[in-house]
């Protein structure tokens, strides 16, 4: 048997998607693969638009291509793709949720394996916009049975650990915004209610509320300040005087002492604990959020083998004595014991952060208060830029009058262009009550500049100054008009300038055509009242 791995980076249309799948696909049986595996997400990428709007059954226009092209070549093909599910109200809000399936198609079958694992946990719900499944799915190919339950190494798969029944001075984490949650886990450093956590688990959160693990107690909490660099979050738990304090100590550790990592395992609502073994300190690692490709760089962290799961960032890890010695920050990725080590931030870090925002003054890492947040959930398109999907009721965004579909331009003056990540930190350098201003291009657009000339040229050429001397280059969210036809020329400077959408009301030439078939420009020609000609790249342009 010859298994085909195809990476991808699919886009916000589905047929769009299966048109660049296919050759791939056929590509691959050339090569001898008889199981050819995509991606999740293969027919619409997140972040590239509402998924329910394109989700189909297994009968849709994009699987059935899969099934097709699958029955022509005589292959087995798994791809990633969306199914209407139900609807869900969160806190007054409706979502038209979806299965996140992976289709199964050739070879005799023709169905779908529904997600059964929803990602619930640090500043996300997967489970409000994704239906979980709820059966596994096996499939024969080439006589081998292959079962979505099967580990492919002899390690025991991940759970969240062996249940805590005594852990002072232990937080369970609840943060929202908006409709959004998200868990985590603290502990006290004081009695009248001085906490830490990781600045990921209350990262753009408008609420915090912490739970305490030995009681059920539950408390409102703010945030005093974060340290984005080191990961750190200093809490202040609001009306308390007699919190259970965590027992700390701040001995070296190394290599080979045995320790165990508490938390709040997947988020699970209850402490669990997984053990392992020191296996180095003063570690270094590329750092992601769930489900971002954007890495920060976090060093002198401590390495060990437990297997540390989502819930337990900003829980401690305890020596055999059952005392503190760092704070749970990240787990390498996979899906087994074999695989997966955690991370942790040595306590002494963790202690100096909280001197320091106790001190009321920022550093270059270290700010006081909580979040700015405008109270919005982005996507990135990179044809369009940072569209807003949600606005949250009540918040900032919806003051200003940013609506679903807007498209955010600048914060405080600094071009956001396709990076969501970036825009979420532009926001974040600033503290809540602070004012900044907000540059976005509504749903329907605006004319943002108008140059005329003797020569269609020389007009492109003032349009994209401009551009240039505004700071707004790229154009990723624009499109250029021209009264004119659409030569080889204009199509290029189109590209470099990374304008999307090329207009034109007479016919392009054949070789601007070309041009703009290979450089990635949608070319519409002939576009006079309500009738227009789409040249290449349609997928860019919606019908009425």
């Amino acid at each position: 048997m010859k298994i085909a791995l195809l990476q991808i980076a699919s886009g916000g249309d589905k047929m769009e998607n299966l048109a660049m799948i296919t050759p791939l696909v056929r590509d691959a049986a050339a090569q001898g693969a008889t199981l050819i595996v995509l991606p999740e997400g293969a027919s619409q990428a997140f972040e590239r638009g509402r998924l329910d709007t394109q989700a189909e059954e297994l009968d849709g226009p994009f699987a059935s291509g899969l099934r097709l092209l699958a029955d022509e070549l005589r292959v087995t093909i798994v791809a990633g793709m969306f199914r209407p599910a139900d609807t869900k109200t969160v806190n007054g809000k409706e979502f038209n949720r979806v299965y996140n399936t992976a289709l199964i198609t050739g070879g005799g079958a023709h169905t779908g394996y529904d997600k059964i694992h929803t990602y619930d946990a640090f500043n996300y719900k997967e489970s409000d916009t994704v239906r979980a499944g709820d059966e596994l799915v096996t499939f024969v190919h080439d006589g081998v049975t292959v079962d979505w339950s099967a580990s492919a190494h002899d390690g025991s798969s991940l759970d969240p650990g062996q249940p805590v029944a005594d852990a002072p001075g232990i937080l369970l984490v609840e943060t929202a915004l908006g409709a959004r949650t998200g868990t985590g886990t603290g502990m006290v450093l004081s009695p009248d209610g001085l906490a830490v956590t990781n600045y990921h688990v209350v990262e753009d959160s408008s609420e915090v509320h912490v739970v305490v693990a030995d009681t059920g107690a539950r408390h409102t909490a703010t945030v005093l300040g974060r340290d984005a660099e080191h990961d750190i979050a200093v809490l202040d738990v609001e009306g308390v005087s007699d919190l259970p304090v965590a027992s700390v100590s701040l001995d070296p550790v190394r290599r080979g002492d045995q320790v165990a990592a508490v938390g709040n395992g997947g988020g699970q609502g209850y402490l669990t604990a997984v053990r392992g073994t020191v296996l180095g300190t003063d570690r270094s690692i590329m750092a992601a959020a769930e489900g971002t490709d954007q890495y920060a760089r976090l060093s002198g962290l401590i390495q060990t083998d437990a297997d540390v799961v989502p819930g337990y960032s900003g829980g401690p890890v305890v020596d055999d004595a059952g005392q503190v010695v760092g704070v749970t920050v990240a787990a390498s990725d996979g899906t087994t014991a074999d695989e997966v080590d955690g991370f942790a931030i040595p306590l002494e870090v963790a202690f100096d952060v909280v001197d320091q925002v106790l001190s009321g003054e920022e550093t270059d890492t270290v700010s006081i208060g909580a979040d700015g947040a405008l109270g919005i959930m982005v996507g990135a398109d990179p044809d369009v830029g940072v569209v807003v999907m949600q606005v949250d009721a009540g918040s900032a965004a919806e003051q200003i009058g940013l609506v679903e579909g807007d498209v955010i331009l600048e914060i405080e003056g600094r071009t956001v262009g396709d990076d969501a990540s970036r825009m979420s930190r532009l926001v974040n350098d600033h503290n809540v009550g602070d004012r900044i201003t907000v540059q976005w291009r509504t749903a329907d657009g605006e004319v943002l500049v108008v140059r005329e000339d003797v020569g269609r040229h020389n007009a492109v050429d003032k349009v994209i100054g401009w551009a240039l001397l505004e700071d707004r280059l790229p154009l990723r969210d624009c499109f250029l008009l021209v009264s004119s036809r659409a030569s080889f020329e204009i199509v290029a400077k189109a590209a470099v300038s990374r304008v999307p959408v090329l207009a034109c009301v007479s016919a392009p030439s054949s070789l601007a055509v070309e041009a703009a078939e290979r450089l990635g420009v949608t070319l519409v020609a002939f576009a006079r009242g309500d009738r227009l000609t789409v040249c290449t790249h349609p997928g860019r342009v919606a019908t009425a």
